[in-house]
């Protein structure tokens, strides 16, 4: 089956094909265009090199790096948000958590750059704490709220009204006369997004779900309408933020649930190699033109997550337990001349000299930038690793990236670390990852109710309805054996406390299973009894195929001893570079094995 997978960068799109038993890596540059039609592109020139044509693929799948750069670069479009009265300032507010003990100004952490303080409309109109109706909603204000959005061209509008989790009504009454109003805008609704409570995390995940949905939703209907053009009749999947791989129509649902997809991949890569070198703890580090992600991964994989503060924002969803920074190649640096420099020239006068011919730095300029970004790298891998109780001098680092491979030497020194581990193409790391990926299929459907009012009946209903949305989602084209869905909770004391998830497993839930899990819950985190009923605001189920367990073989030969001396290596896509003190214990066709000398440094 011939699969081809691509990872969208800042100023690469990395195309990886499996086909006929080999695997074959490529880059090919962004430039200035729109995302779409450069992947375009870069699939028919992928496929002419390899003589084949669009019908030929089963599959494509898709991640990207696009909206974490977002996130970090807080550019995006313009969006609206339609809010309950009195409640305008939610995300500036934010939980007012003093981030600095000794600062005496406590700065709010939210992240007010997704909606700007006058596209913030109140309207009139109340849900009451019980889920009754308290005060009817303001149809004149819900017309304000549209003449606003309409005259200031806001195409995406967010709505999100107190305890909506409780009775969506009046947010689906906004959806209705809002669309009347404003046919072609895309209205994200809070309850359907982030089912639970507490306003302002909930408030954040229908922002960020506006904010990313004109970006994400532009590019796969371009990308899909381009390739049925071609002659593609095959499956376009697309990486989820755990790395699984979920059908076009469910992530174009929630687009929210595919951030950060590309890095997530990458390190489902990483965790592959550390299972075949039999190593644990490691570091899976992945530096591109733009951010650097890392994450802690063993021989099982990453850690996973259903609440997390990344690229400063609080997200609601499952996702892989990484973080990312802003810093890549295209990062500038003060050289300590009285300029600055990016860090790709520093790493072009250093190591590759006919690289370097426009960037004009000394070789003393070159080795201070660098130092200086192995430097801050190191320094935030060591903070993450320590909050999770993980000593970084005692892990093995997975170098991947544009630079990964580059720096990963100098960056391991400064961590301790004495073993080092490189793809053999580390620069498509993320779309390497995404053929060891595996389709999945979820579905949710919300319940909001007390344990003690809810039947096993019920639930039995809801579980099957569960399972017959899976059968019917447009998953595997008959090539994978089907498995049984795990079923998952998100669940609190009571519907005012904070949520947290509980897998069950394969079995549907029944009530006495479900209070069990809860108390359970309670007593290994907290050492007392849930402290109420038990209430349920969803059910979930997802299936998921098995994961390949085959590393892609992108080298041919066996180990190669000419590179066991310092100097750069260039390998199918990226690069290596074998610093002093080190040397390359092996080579093989899936990865590089660096060792340290324990005398150096």
């Amino acid at each position: 089956m011939r699969i081809l997978t691509a990872d969208i960068g800042a100023r690469f799109v990395d195309i990886a094909l499996s086909a006929d038993g080999f695997f074959h890596a490529r880059k090919y540059p962004i430039g200035a265009r729109a995302p779409a039609p450069v992947l375009l592109d870069a699939v028919d020139a992928m496929l002419a090199q390899r003589g084949l044509a669009h019908r030929d693929l089963a599959e494509i799948r898709v991640g990207s790096t696009g909206a974490v750069n977002a996130l970090i670069a807080r550019s995006g479009p313009r969006i609206g948000l339609v809010v309950t009265r009195g409640f305008a300032d939610t995300l500036a507010l934010a939980r007012q958590n003093r981030i600095d003990l000794y600062d005496p100004v406590a700065r709010s952490a939210g992240p007010t750059f997704l909606v700007a303080r006058d596209d913030i409309v109140e309207i009139d109109g109340r849900i009451a704490a019980d889920g009754g109706e308290a005060e009817p909603l303001d149809p004149d204000g819900l017309a304000r709220a549209a003449e606003h959005f309409r005259q200031n061209g806001i195409a995406s509008i967010a709505v999100c009204l107190l305890f909506a989790h409780l009775d969506p009504t009046h947010e689906q009454k906004c959806r209705a006369s809002l669309a009347a109003a404003l046919p072609s805008a895309d209205i994200v609704l809070s309850h359907e997004i982030d089912a639970q409570p507490r306003e302002y995390e909930r408030m954040v995940s229908t922002c960020v779900e506006a904010w990313l949905r004109p970006r994400e939703t532009g590019m796969m209907d371009g990308f899909a309408v381009g390739l049925e053009t071609k002659g593609f009749a095959g499956t376009i999947r697309y990486a989820d933020a755990g790395g699984a791989l979920i059908a076009q129509k469910q992530a174009r649902r929630r687009v929210s649930s595919l951030l950060g997809n590309g890095p997530a991949a990458a390190i489902r890569l990483a965790a592959a190699v550390v299972r075949v070198e039999n190593h644990g703890p490691a570091i899976s580090l992945d530096i591109g033109s733009t951010s650097t992600d890392f994450a802690l991964v063993d021989r099982q994989g990453p850690a996973s997550l259903t609440e997390t503060l990344f690229c400063g924002v609080p997200l609601r969803q499952p996702m892989v337990d990484m973080e990312s920074m802003k810093m890549g190649g295209d990062s500038r640096f003060e050289t300590g001349e009285g300029g600055e420099a990016a860090l790709s020239d520093a790493v072009a006068t250093r190591f590759f000299a006919g690289r370097a011919d426009a960037a004009g730095l000394s070789q003393a300029t070159a080795r201070t930038v660098i130092d200086r970004a192995e430097t801050e790298i190191a320094a935030r891998i060591i903070r993450h690793s320590v909050r999770r109780n993980v000593d970084a001098a005692g892990a093995v680092l997975v170098a991947m990236g544009g630079l990964g491979g580059v720096l990963a030497c100098g960056i391991a020194e400064k961590l301790g670390m004495a073993t080092v581990i490189v793809p053999a193409a580390p620069a498509a790391a993320g779309a390497l990852g995404l053929l060891l990926s595996a389709p999945a299929q979820s579905a949710e459907t919300q319940i909001g109710e007390t344990v003690t009012k809810l039947s096993d009946a019920a639930l039995a209903e809801a579980a099957h309805a569960l399972a017959e949305t899976l059968a019917v989602q447009d998953g595997a084209r008959g090539e994978n054996v089907p498995v049984p869905p795990i079923y998952s909770i998100r669940a609190a004391a009571n519907r005012h406390m904070h949520g947290f998830t509980l897998r069950l497993g394969v079995e549907p839930p029944i009530t006495a299973a479900i209070r069990a899990a809860i108390d359970s819950h309670y007593r290994e985190r907290y050492g007392v009894a849930c402290p109420g009923e038990g209430y349920l605001f969803s059910l979930s189920a997802r299936m998921e195929h098995a994961v390949s367990s085959a590393l892609p073989a992108l080298r041919g030969g066996d180990a190669q001893p000419e590179l066991a001396r310092s100097g750069a290596v260039a390998t199918p896509c990226g690069d290596l570079v074998v610093a002093d003190g080190w040397r390359v214990a092996n080579a093989y066709e899936t990865h590089f094995l660096l060792t340290r000398s324990l005398h150096h440094g």
